[in-house]
């Protein structure tokens, strides 16, 4: 209050008088001002004004007084300027809405007011460059809508396109808020604007934006997986593409032709129950053209759901469906699977063993085929022609006993491929076939000349032995022939299996029954260095 009386006007007339000669005063007492406007405290103390104060007088009015002085001999603008860049170093901005104060004071209306003077060329230039300084912006409304350009350019250059969905961000900046802003105002946007949007390809029609925009992330999920069957709920670079996609499928008779063109383009499924419904149908065709069925083996889960449900539907199955899927003789009649199941497994013995002939009691892939077989020949008669067909082309006999004795041939050449010869013991079995009877039963037929021509001319011409004693030993004979010449004796351990065939085994029948030996085959083992009592002289 003291400060305010009459008694001090002169001290603020002198310094007033001493600013308006000296410049460098002026712009102190300016810098002082403006320090006020940032809230900090200002001294006279070492500066070109210089007050003999008395020492009783306290620092709090010596600081009062040089507030007082400060602000009675500056403006105003100084203050508000401070104040200014207090809020810029707070909100790293200087574009203050018209309305709003700051610390109490309308730094909006002053900065408003700034602006308004620079267009008008009422600013001097030392105040214009003490802002600019500072970054001020004095067309804030260009500034923003240049800075949102330059986002959209890079936003374009990263993403192909200008179609910013309403609510994303890039690098900090809110696109989407800026790209709706340039819609909603497009009647007042100057040419020039318009014109550098229009050239970056800018997208007026928000509606014809976001279909771009979704069409754009499909065409990019049909390049990375393959296809355009969006799984539901799924969402494409943040876009619920599997929601679009669906509408296009609703709205395919309202789409423009040009849309309709872009989306087969790229191979978009209008039908996807249809399509997923070819898709496995094709898997089933190429199934039974492979293998002469559609039975499909029980670990293929999903071909055997999706036909156990052709079956269970197929009141609702278009006639085009039924078509198709009788072509490839597919069974309705889910009894006929175990038939089917059965005929597959007969399909995969033809291919591996090179027959159909099946041995009774014969196992094939957890199968009783061989009784299966058998069951077919006694129920010929029930079976459908189709069946019957299909047994008939894999080469099935209906008669049993030739089939029984095309099993027991079959099971003979497989034995000589694998042990080269037809010489099978008496009482031994061969993948699931008596075949030691068999033959038997064949040199017997032979003998009593009950065995058909054909099948004789079968037998030798695989090298069958109708004498089989006479036979077995030259075959073993040459065999041990092969081992003296090896080793260099004859003294073959009594378990060892030389050549495919247990030649210790024959060696040990040959000292027993040496007396049943004739005297040729008695001498060619002399000759060979055969040890008739071999105990001491044994490895």
């Amino acid at each position: 209050e003291v400060l305010s009386t009459s008694e001090f006007d002169q001290v603020w007339k002198v310094v007033n008088a001493l600013r308006s000669h000296d410049e460098s005063l002026g712009e102190m007492l300016d810098q002082f001002r403006a320090q006020l406007g940032r809230k900090q405290k200002v001294s006279f103390k070492n500066t070109k004004i210089v007050f003999d104060v008395p020492k009783r007088i306290s620092d709090e009015f010596v600081e009062a007084f040089d507030t007082k002085l400060v602000e009675t001999t500056t403006e105003s603008w100084s203050f508000l300027y401070g104040l200014l860049i207090e809020y810029i170093q707070e909100f790293d901005h200087c574009n203050i809405p018209a309305k709003s104060r700051y610390l109490g004071w309308g730094l909006g209306v002053w900065v408003g007011t700034q602006r308004q003077n620079y267009k008008n060329d009422r600013l001097s230039e030392k105040r214009v460059k003490l802002l600019e300084d500072v970054g001020f912006s004095w067309d804030p409304f260009q500034e923003a809508w240049e800075r949102g350009f330059t986002n959209l350019c890079l936003f374009k250059k990263e993403f192909g396109h200008c179609n910013a969905s309403a609510k994303s961000s890039f690098s900090g900046f809110k696109i989407g808020t800026w790209v709706n802003s340039q819609r909603s105002n497009r009647n007042s946007l100057p040419e020039n604007k318009l014109q550098r949007l229009d050239a970056l390809g800018f997208e007026w029609d928000p509606i014809e934006a976001q279909w771009k925009t979704a069409f754009e992330a499909l065409r990019d999920y049909q390049k990375e997986f393959g296809d355009c069957l969006v799984k539901r709920g799924l969402k494409h670079k943040g876009l619920n593409l599997s929601l679009w996609v669906g509408t296009q499928r609703s709205n395919k008779t309202k789409l423009a032709k040009e849309k309709l063109g872009l989306l087969n383009s790229i191979g978009f499924i209008w039908d996807v129950r249809d399509y997923l419904w070819h898709e496995t149908f094709d898997l089933l065709a190429a199934h039974q053209k492979e293998f002469g069925t559609c039975f499909v083996p029980s670990k293929e889960r999903k071909l055997n759901t999706w036909i156990e449900a052709q079956r269970s539907k197929k009141n609702t199955l278009s006639k085009n469906q039924i078509r198709k899927l009788n072509q490839i003789g597919f069974e309705w009649d889910p009894l006929s699977s175990k038939w089917e199941k059965y005929a597959s497994a007969l399909i995969a013995y033809k291919k591996e063993f090179g027959n159909s002939y099946v041995p009774q009691d014969y196992l094939f892939r957890g199968l009783r085929l061989g009784a299966w077989l058998s069951r077919q020949r006694g129920r010929k008669s029930e079976l459908s022609k189709m069946q019957v067909q299909r047994l008939n082309k894999l080469g099935i006999k209906w008669d049993a006993r030739e089939s029984s004795w095309d099993i027991g041939f079959a099971a003979l050449v497989s034995y000589k491929t694998e042990f080269g010869n037809c010489l099978v013991t008496a009482r031994s079995s061969y993948k699931g076939v008596a075949l030691g009877a068999w033959v038997d039963r064949q040199r017997k037929s032979f003998k009593e000349k009950k065995l058909e021509r054909k099948r004789i001319a079968k037998l030798n011409k695989i090298g069958f032995a109708w004498a089989p004693d006479l036979n077995a030993w030259e075959a073993f004979f040459k065999i041990l022939s092969e081992y003296a010449q090896e080793y260099g004796d004859c003294l073959v351990p009594a378990t060892l299996i030389y050549g495919d065939v247990k030649l210790g085994s024959w060696v040990r029948n040959q000292r027993n029954r040496k007396f049943r030996l004739t005297k040729e085959q008695v001498n060619r083992l002399n000759e060979l260095g055969f040890v008739w009592q071999p105990r001491k002289k044994e490895r």
